[in-house]
């Protein structure tokens, strides 16, 4: 099984830095949106503020340099799945307030980290499969039995999953020889620059 999944290798500092400030403007950007949301879907403002602030707490962990990578890759990916969840619960289940799960699952790739990654496929699948079957009508818009639909979507994650650890996997071999395993010309001076 290792010899088929990424191995999730430390990328670059400054290549690192650069993902993380993307991602998680990408983070606070559901704060305004997810307010805007809220208000023409009639909420009232406090209760639209109350469901954004629940952004702030990762959205602020994953600004600290101190607390290491690890976690403010990890809060991040926490806030970007709690963000569509968010969406998910505003729009009352709507079919297509889902696809904002896999954006996030396919952004997180972007760290080449099993952390973040398993993160917000763990959230999704247990936002999913528990809350979807406690309330379904907070999830699941449809008719019929919600753990149908928990298994649809639960379905659905898991192959995007599978893709993007494909794609993923296939990039990390390009950066090394695979009969050897030492990096490639162009990683190494990728990662001298």
């Amino acid at each position: 099984l290792s010899g088929f999944l990424p191995e999730g290798r430390r990328l670059p500092d400054e290549v690192w830095r650069i993902r993380h400030t993307g991602l998680t403007w990408l983070l606070w950007a559901h704060v305004p949106a997810l307010f805007v949301f809220a208000l023409i879907r009639g909420f009232s403002p406090a209760m639209g503020a109350l469901e954004c602030s629940v952004l702030l707490i990762p959205g602020a962990a994953a600004m600290i340099p101190r607390l290491g990578r690890n976690v403010r890759s990890a809060s991040t990916s926490l806030g970007l799945v709690i963000a569509a969840s968010i969406l998910v619960h505003l729009s009352g289940g709507v079919i297509e307030a889902h696809f904002e799960f896999f954006g996030v699952i396919t952004l997180l790739m972007l760290y080449s980290d099993w952390l973040p990654f398993a993160l917000a496929l763990t959230f999704v699948l247990a936002h999913h499969a528990v809350l979807g079957l406690l309330v379904s009508r907070l999830v699941f818009d449809h008719g019929g039995p919600p753990w149908l639909w928990a298994l649809i979507h639960a379905g659905f994650v898991l192959a995007l999953a599978a893709a993007n650890i494909v794609v993923w996997r296939g990039t990390e071999t390009l950066q090394h020889d695979p009969d050897t395993g030492v990096c490639s010309r162009d990683h190494v001076l990728q990662r001298a620059r």
